[in-house]
């Protein structure tokens, strides 16, 4: 991925990435906007886990490792974001001669909608390059970062969501400052006075933006890099009924049979309107065009030499649960026996 030589860094001028993450993770506790989530070390409620993920493709979901693809909530944006070319089109090469009113020089005020759909395309295009893998069995979780890759110890996260206009599931590690402050195009001044941990999002699909959906996700992914793969599979009856999809973040049109399908004609109809069948196939093509780094492909392998890392999974607590009861109450924790406990802080 990267071309340019990296940065040499005194080591002197390095941050104790664990006091500072101490320190930020203070600063978020205090926030309005943030809301701290279970520590890995505790579990959901078995009989609360429910899992609809199609998790059978083998190039996303596999013993080793596991990556998110959001293609489907990129393109979405994009539509959003460029909606106002079609609309420009429209009114000035529909509506504008229907009314008598068109006039050549009217196509200038499509400019600027152009240059800002080009912009998001643009956006939209690194945001489609731009990776996260949860190696279980390395117990890292590998993160591009500009034009390099960063690696974060999973055992070292402090999960919370983000409150804004919805819930956004955040995945904060201690920062790595060597490995981001060697980068050459970032100011290594700037990354050690950084007020906030190193962000990896944990959004998987669209259906995760809610704070049950935080929750849900977070056992996801705490339950694949304990366990590996049989536990986050969804149950085979579900599978049959055809209640699972694969996590793209999507908003397929699927016909049910019912009355509410006369709603498929607006979806079908705002696709179409937004070029979301173009938009759709840029994005995935730029998305299968991204290709890892050979350091991470070579963690990521069968076999591969690990003795340099910690790769014993984080164990979660066989004696305390969490169950989400609701916005008004959120989060209690309760025994095997479902009865409501104040676990200790270190689970066991």
């Amino acid at each position: 991925m990267a071309t340019k030589p990296l940065r040499i860094i005194d080591p002197a001028t390095v941050p104790d990435a664990k006091v500072e993450f101490i320190r930020q993770c203070a600063a978020l506790d205090a926030r309005i906007d943030h809301a701290a989530l279970p520590d890995i070390s505790y579990a959901m409620e078995p009989d609360k886990v429910c899992f609809f993920d199609d998790v059978s493709d083998p190039a996303q979901f596999n013993d080793r490792y596991i990556e998110p693809r959001v293609e489907g909530q990129i393109t979405f944006l994009m539509q959003l974001s460029t909606l106002g070319v079609p609309m420009s089109l429209l009114i000035v090469f529909v509506l504008a001669p229907l009314f008598g009113e068109f006039h050549i020089r009217g196509a200038l005020i499509c400019i600027p909608f152009f240059l800002m759909a080009w912009f998001f395309l643009w956006m939209g295009t690194g945001m489609a390059q731009s990776r996260i893998r949860f190696n279980r069995q390395a117990q890292l979780v590998h993160v591009t970062y500009g034009d390099y890759v960063v690696h974060v110890p999973w055992r070292d996260v402090r999960p919370y969501t983000e409150i804004g206009h919805d819930y956004r599931l955040r995945l904060y590690f201690p920062v790595p400052y060597a490995e981001i402050m060697s980068q050459p195009d970032l100011d290594p001044e700037r990354v050690r006075t950084r007020k906030v941990p190193f962000i990896v999002g944990g959004e998987f699909d669209a259906h995760d933006h809610s704070l049950d959906g935080n929750l849900t996700r977070l056992e996801f992914i705490r339950r694949y890099m304990e366990h590996g793969l049989d536990a986050i599979q969804p149950k085979p009856e579900w599978v049959k009924e055809g209640l699972v999809d694969k996590p793209t973040g999507d908003n397929p049109v699927v016909r049910t049979g019912k009355l509410s399908d006369i709603f498929l004609i607006w979806d079908i109809c705002f696709n179409l309107f937004s070029l979301k069948p173009l938009l759709d196939r840029w994005i995935k093509h730029k998305a299968n065009s991204f290709r890892w780094p050979e350091e991470v492909e070579r963690l990521c392998a069968p076999g591969a030499d690990l003795s340099a890392y910690d790769t014993r999974p984080v164990k979660s607590s066989t004696r305390y649960f969490y169950r989400y009861v609701g916005m008004d109450k959120g989060v209690i924790f309760v025994d095997h026996r479902g009865r409501q406990v104040q676990p200790r802080s270190t689970a066991g």
